[in-house]
């Protein structure tokens, strides 16, 4: 860099973008693919080549095939995207996860990319999977409540080897208001002490663990 009185002014004629995250398998989750990844490891450098950038986001992207060129998409995650490819954007660093519809039988390849205010990353690792259908479907839920516990239970399924129960204070189950609890496939009921100055709502759908697909969930019920 140029000399000015005497002194070193060093100026950075590049900068460092941010190192791709790594995208863990996709599940399965009713009609579409829940997804999940790192922090990267390297947020970039800054103009002095000692501040990191900020992340500011990341960009997921699917496809049905390879990747003829990189998704330009700057659609919010999640939207009402297409189940045959695209992109979309989370506008927020601090959640690593995002959803995308698939169909039945098809195969899709997903990427994920780290965005700081200076650029993107190089993609992720990519991920392949074929969406397979488990046998049944979400099953209908029947609750009895006393003071503080509610009684859940539903229909056992054939093909079902493990049923996830959601129940949140929230209709939309948002993950960072929903609990979660897993029970096997044989078991149809759980008690759950909650509390009775709150509407719950509740939710149940049908997992085959062995090939890691989940059937739609079934019907929301509620408690007040």
């Amino acid at each position: 860099g140029p000399f000015v009185g005497g002194d070193a002014s060093v100026f950075a004629t590049s900068v460092d973008l941010p190192s791709p995250p790594t995208l863990f398998v996709p599940e399965q989750s009713g009609s579409g693919l829940l997804l999940s990844w790192s922090l990267p490891t390297d947020t970039g450098a800054g103009a002095n080549l000692d501040t990191p950038y900020p992340l500011s986001g990341y960009r997921i992207e699917w496809d049905t095939g390879a990747f003829a060129a990189e998704a330009t998409d700057t659609n919010p995650c999640p939207y009402e995207n297409s189940p045959l490819g695209g992109g979309c954007v989370v506008q927020d660093a601090s959640i690593r996860r995002g959803f995308i519809d698939s169909v039945v039988g098809r195969t899709y390849y997903i990427r994920v990319y780290a965005i700081s205010n200076v650029g993107s990353s190089s993609p992720s690792n990519m991920q392949v999977i074929t969406v397979s259908q488990v046998g049944g479907s979400g099953a209908p839920l029947s609750l009895s409540c006393s003071d503080t516990v509610a009684s859940v239970s539903w229909g056992v399924e054939a093909g079902v080897s493990q049923y996830e129960l959601r129940y949140s204070t929230r209709e939309d189950f948002p993950l960072s208001e929903t609990s979660v609890l897993l029970v096997g496939g044989t078991t149809g009921s759980v008690a759950l002490t909650l509390d009775s100055g709150s509407v719950w709502y509740f939710q149940v759908r049908g997992w085959n663990v062995a090939n890691g697909a989940a059937g739609p969930p079934g019907p929301i019920s509620s408690w007040a």
